[in-house]
């Protein structure tokens, strides 16, 4: 007899720009998008010490200002996280070892 799986589909994960002005700021990825949003939000007002939070306190930009573009989706978490990551690594190789979002330079795992 064959088990089957209680665990829940994933759904779809998307990952997402975060942009001002056409000026790249954050990529993310988040099964919902828009809550995803509100949560930078609360982040911004709580006063989290994070460089993208410090940088837009600095400018005087909120959150509703921002641009969120969902730059593909995915089925799985892990292909989400695997494409975020190949984003970031790209930008970090092609732009001489800097960073231009607001972003850590990713590990390379599947957690």
């Amino acid at each position: 007899m064959i088990k089957k799986s209680r665990k829940k589909p994933s759904g779809i994960t998307s990952v997402y720009l975060l942009s001002y002005n056409n000026i790249e700021l954050y990529i993310g990825m988040s099964k919902d998008p828009l809550k995803r949003l509100k949560q930078h939000q609360y982040s911004l007002n709580k006063g989290d010490l994070k460089p993208l939070y410090n940088h837009l306190r600095e400018s005087g930009i909120t959150i509703l200002d921002l641009d969120l573009s969902i730059l593909k989706t995915f089925k799985t978490r892990v292909q989400a996280k695997r494409y975020e990551c190949y984003i970031l690594l790209k930008q970090y190789f092609e732009n001489d070892f800097e960073m231009i979002t607001f972003n850590k330079i990713p590990n390379i795992s599947d957690r």
